[in-house]
């Protein structure tokens, strides 16, 4: 299971009764607060992540340990060329799925506009940095996206950019039948694919370990 960090930071007594009802479920319970920054991710991302393990099986999970790769938003979005338009896409399908913009909320002059005259603006405009990892990715930027404008140019990300700061292969596209403002919902709300597939790859090799302890106690 994942959750915001808050669960285990804030939360902690309900984090361990979800613990305790699983133990007695039958499970040998673990969490750690992972950063899937530390997974190769260009975004800071702290999640908590739950693991139970069938007691039968004889082993509590262990969490993989980082291997501390980092890449930056230049890394991942630094070779895409400029977002087709939405207006260009009604007559030409674009050559990167998903990376087109239709900036209209706010406009570049409403953007300019707030950066220079900031008033009491709940939800600030924000430019991703070149040479860092980008802030968590949230589902708000299918509101509007003003926390996460593109570091030079005068818009937000597309569905494409942030798909990459969430380390989504290329290869994963989303149907444009799928509405603008849901595509960033999903992407927002979702897990880190590197960081998932490090979840993934120990969970199956620790499984695959205790198969074969159980066949050499049989034999």
């Amino acid at each position: 299971m994942e959750n915001v960090s808050n669960l285990a930071r804030r939360h902690k007594d309900t984090l361990y009764r979800l613990l305790t009802s699983f133990t007695d479920l039958g499970y040998n319970m673990g969490y750690q607060l992972l950063n899937a920054a530390d997974f190769g991710v260009a975004q800071s991302r702290v999640r908590v992540i739950i693991a139970g393990i069938r007691k039968d099986l004889g082993f509590f999970y262990e969490f993989p340990k980082p291997p501390q790769i980092r890449r930056t938003v230049r890394d991942v979005i630094g070779d895409l060329p400029e977002a087709a338009t939405v207006t260009k896409f009604l007559y030409e399908e674009p050559l990167i799925p998903n990376h087109t913009t239709n900036w209209e909320s706010p406009s570049p002059e409403r953007l300019y506009d707030v950066i220079l005259n900031p008033r009491n603006q709940r939800r600030g405009m924000r430019r991703l940095p070149w040479d860092d990892v980008s802030p968590t990715l949230t589902a708000h930027i299918a509101k509007d996206g003003r926390e996460f404008l593109h570091p030079t140019a005068d818009r937000r990300l597309t569905v494409r950019e942030a798909l990459r700061i969430m380390s989504v292969p290329d290869s994963y596209v989303i149907p444009g039948s799928v509405k603008l403002s849901h595509q960033y919902r999903l992407t927002g709300n979702g897990v880190p694919y590197l960081l998932g597939k490090a979840l993934a790859q120990s969970l199956r090799l620790q499984l695959l370990n205790a198969r074969d302890n159980r066949m050499v106690g049989i034999i």
